[in-house]
């Protein structure tokens, strides 16, 4: 169970965008709201300064070994063997 939970991680985290609200604006009933473009949380943790330069590039390893299909793929074997056992 532990390695689907892994799995899930690598691909929300690399491979899944996300959109972060910019701002809101009122006019009269109706709220209009500006998102900044999609990322996903790597690269929005590659562009901080919480960060250092050091383990930034450390960080880009894992992610060149990924590949989203597969990634895909294995948690969607992993659900099926779960569902049926």
């Amino acid at each position: 169970m532990i390695s689907i939970f892994n799995e899930l991680r690598l691909y929300k985290n690399f491979f899944l965008p996300r959109m972060k609200l910019k701002e809101k604006i009122r006019v009269g009933a109706k709220i209009h709201r500006r998102y900044y473009l999609a990322k996903t949380p790597y690269q929005y943790l590659m562009e901080s300064d919480q960060i250092s330069v050091s383990k930034r590039s450390a960080e880009i390893t894992p992610l060149k070994r990924l590949i989203p299909y597969l990634v895909l793929n294995y948690i969607t074997e992993q659900e099926s063997v779960r569902c049926h056992a």
